[in-house]
């Protein structure tokens, strides 16, 4: 069955882009309604997504979509230095790193992308969601054991003595009674009725909404229950559990990041966004991940103790033919190989605590910039070692990384990174 949204209502742009209200992109209109409804989720999340403008909001390092009534804003990354980037290709880059961070279940992306027309993220992700919810209906829906207390005309586990004579002083024919009953009633599956429940709400096709609809009446209701992250790591992940990983992850995204409109309009909010800066550092470890061998290992945010409780904890660290590299990923456009001292201070600390030969600093390459090689940080004058011959030497090395190759996803991050260590 087919579902789409429609497509004149999908309007894409880029990280750090300024959208005001009238402006038209793709023939749609970004209208003062969608401003307040951003407005609004704006004061929930802290301005974590966009600032706020005068009739208007700039993006921030953020990229993902946001559902707004009918309209969809589709945020894309930007390491492009086209005035005019082509959007369907980051659109095609995004989805293509959000596969391979594993944020996308990656047997589902080719089969939802034939089924979808638009292809926008937010419309790929309900589809894998209600494929999941689908796949686990013909398998099954588990269940799980929880306590009940009621009111009945037989005893039935453990009678509760000083609510049974509240409540049946003048019924003693009735027991008030505690017992463990085996249903289908559990946190999980009300999580899953109530990201079905969000799903609903939104503004979807016709043929997606009967999906949802007939979906529904296999869950338990979810009540007047808000969830919040807590009550995601609370279940077990084991054996029962397996087959609704994929779909509980769908689920966080759809529950916690929807907003209602509360005065009963059609303007509901739904934002599912990802950190730039953490999917660059994450694509960058799984590229490299993909290669280790007996000559590389690769690990990621090891923790050293810094300073009273806290720790420092770089992106990467690898050891490469016996020596050892610090790597941190910048998700930032440099116009020449000039790191700021932030980042320079940073690195150094992670190669001293570390005990690196050498750190590498990476940037996405944006502009033809050559990379730096490595280059000594220079010693101290005024503390300066016993021995000028033993003093320690430590490297840093800037690197500028192509995202896209042939316009496409670079899937030779990898190698292209160990090139440079050579």
């Amino acid at each position: 069955m087919n579902s789409t949204i429609t497509p004149t209502h999908l309007l894409q742009v880029f990280e750090h882009q300024t959208l005001r209200v009238g402006d038209e992109l793709h023939g749609c209109i970004f209208s003062k309604k969608h401003f307040h409804a951003l407005a609004r989720y704006s004061e929930k999340n802290g301005g974590k997504y966009y600032s706020l403008l005068f009739n208007g909001v700039k993006f921030s390092h953020y990229v993902g979509a946001i559902q707004i009534g009918h309209l969809t804003i589709e945020i894309l990354p930007k390491a492009d230095k086209k005035e005019k980037p082509d959007t369907h290709q980051w659109h095609d880059v995004l989805m293509d790193m959000l596969k391979e961070c594993r944020l996308i279940k990656v047997e589902t992306l080719a089969s939802a992308r034939l089924q979808l027309r638009t292809n926008s993220i937010l419309e790929l992700y309900f589809e894998i969601f209600l494929k999941e919810i689908e796949k686990l209906l013909r398998k099954g829906l588990f269940r799980s054991y929880r306590k009940v207390e009621a009111n009945a005309k037989f005893l039935k586990g453990k009678l509760i003595f000083h609510k049974n004579i509240q409540k049946n002083f003048a019924h003693q024919e009735r027991f008030y009674s505690e017992y463990q009953q085996y249903d289908y009633d559990h946190l999980l599956n009300r999580i899953l009725r109530r990201a079905l429940d969000v799903l609903e709400t939104l503004v979807l096709s016709p043929s997606l909404l009967s999906r949802v609809k007939e979906m529904k009446t296999y869950f338990p209701k979810a009540g007047n229950q808000n969830f919040t992250d807590r009550d995601f790591q609370r279940f077990r992940h084991d054996r029962k559990t397996e087959s609704y990983q994929t779909a509980l992850e769908i689920a966080r995204l759809l529950v916690l990041n929807f907003s209602p409109d509360l005065r009963g309009g059609k303007h509901h909010l739904l934002a599912i966004m990802f950190d730039m800066n953490v999917l660059f550092e994450e694509y960058v470890f799984r590229q490299l991940k993909r290669l280790e061998n007996a000559d590389l290992e690769v690990k990621r945010q090891q923790r050293k103790p810094f300073f009273q409780r806290r720790k420092i904890q770089p992106d990467i660290v690898l050891t490469y033919f016996g020596k050892k590299y610090v790597l941190d990923t910048k998700w930032k456009v440099m116009r020449a190989a000039k790191p700021s001292m932030p980042d320079l201070k940073q690195i150094y600390v992670y190669n001293k605590y570390f005990k690196a030969e050498r750190s590498l600093l990476l940037y996405p390459k944006v502009y033809e910039i050559e990379d730096l090689p490595p280059t000594p940080y220079h010693p101290s004058e005024k503390f300066p070692s016993k021995s000028r011959v033993n003093a320690e030497i430590m490297f840093c090395q800037i690197c500028f990384l192509d995202i896209k190759s042939d316009n496409k996803l670079n899937r030779n991050l990898g190698k292209d990174i160990l090139c440079a260590l050579q």
